[in-house]
């Protein structure tokens, strides 16, 4: 049987020199885990018995700590009494009476109605957000804990949540979900645990107690070689004007690294020329994703795609650079242009994002700045790229052996 234990001491940290005492604490432990928390009382330590767990001079402090150990034992009880496994995080909140009535799918429901009136998310993250949220609440609805409070959140439920996100099968493959898929939902309840821990409503995320299984698949990230683009780039697409679009939506995003969502909402007054450099400048465009800012040189296919569409009439209209079709058009008509290129693989625009990465390291630009034009927070998401190509290393073995062979 787990045993409860409960002691008062005299915090040092919190010794005045100008009274000389100290703030009276009591300590609680179960299960191997430890919760401390101050009392309204200051002592002077010959004042206090630690070892008698007794205050000599003042009788009230006494009975505060006798009704301080009654209700932490009385709150054990009744959770116990209720069926639930007893945990510390949750006699504290239950002590503490701050979160015990805000259950997880208000708290949920909230967040999501906010998500929606706020201005500060993509599109996209809130889409994200709306199908993670109706996975969890499905998950709640199935095991019957749709009055599961915030701090009832432990360690089991959420190894309960991830056997059941292992065991749904994907309506669009028919399979089980993938371990990426699962963590990504974990992902999401961390981080609302986390907004309430923020907003003070509970103090404890389980999520810090248990290890994310990793995703060990290698993921096969597609993009064209330098061939396939030039073969796309001048592909006879029949004089069909909207197949030209998209195909320079792709090539000037397979240059610069935009998404699509960044593509989409590129603006004409965002690209500069720098007289002293002589190239054109994406100026500190801000990602929607990353909500970053980078700044991207035009390369020439790029720089040839931006001085044909900059003074045309949508352009001149709408203010945006390239005459974006929705994502799902833009994905149909690249697979008729790569059939007309000689592609084989199922084009999407994202591949332009990859293409983009493959064809700066292929052609020796440092990893430092591919990071710095894909708008990557981390070097290391840069570096699986690096791993796709060899090409890169080849080229700068070439380079340093030139070098070498004219000394």
């Amino acid at each position: 049987m787990k045993q409860l234990t409960i002691k008062f001491f005299l915090h040092k940290t919190t010794y005045s020199k100008k009274t000389k005492d100290f703030k009276l604490y009591f300590r609680v432990c179960y299960d191997r885990d430890v919760w401390a928390c101050a009392t309204d009382h200051r002592l002077k330590k010959k004042d206090f018995n630690e070892v008698m767990q007794l205050c000599k001079s003042n009788e009230l402090v006494n009975e505060e700590m006798m009704w301080v150990k009654n209700r932490v034992y009385e709150i054990k009880r009744e959770i116990a009494y209720q069926g639930k496994i007893v945990t510390l995080n949750m006699i504290k909140e239950s002590f503490k009476g701050g979160s015990s009535k805000i259950t997880l799918v208000t708290y949920l429901e909230q967040h999501l109605l906010f998500l929606k009136k706020s201005k500060q998310h993509s599109k996209g993250t809130v889409t994200n957000w709306f199908v993670r949220g109706e996975k969890l609440k499905k998950y709640l609805v199935e095991r019957g804990k749709q009055n599961t409070v915030l701090h009832e959140i432990e360690v089991k439920f959420i190894q309960d949540f991830d056997d059941w996100l292992s065991c749904q099968i994907s309506e669009q493959y028919n399979r089980p979900y993938a371990r990426s898929y699962i963590n990504e939902h974990h992902k999401r309840l961390k981080s609302l645990i986390n907004k309430a821990i923020n907003e003070e409503i509970i103090s404890h995320n389980p999520y810090k107690k248990w290890n994310m299984p990793s995703d060990n698949r290698e993921v096969a990230i597609k993009y064209l070689t330098n061939d396939e683009l030039t073969r796309l780039y001048y592909a006879d697409l029949g004089g069909n004007k909207a197949l030209e679009k998209v195909r320079d939506i792709f090539v000037f995003s397979a240059m610069t690294g935009l998404r699509y969502s960044d593509a989409a909402s590129l603006k004409v007054s965002e690209i500069h020329y720098d007289k002293e450099e002589k190239l054109y400048f994406i100026f500190k465009k801000k990602q929607q994703k990353t909500k970053g800012l980078v700044t991207i040189p035009l390369l020439h296919w790029a720089e040839k795609i931006y001085l044909k569409y900059k003074n045309s009439g949508s352009a001149e209209i709408t203010g945006k650079l390239l005459p974006i079709y929705s994502n799902p058009k833009v994905n149909a008509y690249l697979k008729t242009i790569a059939d007309l290129a000689g592609i084989e693989m199922a084009l999407t625009h994202h591949v332009a994002r990859h293409t983009c990465a493959t064809f700066l390291l292929s052609n020796s630009v440092p990893l430092e700045q591919v990071s710095e034009i894909l708008g990557h927070k981390n070097l290391s998401t840069t570096r699986i790229y690096a791993k796709i190509t060899k090409q890169s290393l080849s080229e700068t073995a070439k380079m340093i052996n030139k070098k070498l062979g004219d000394m």
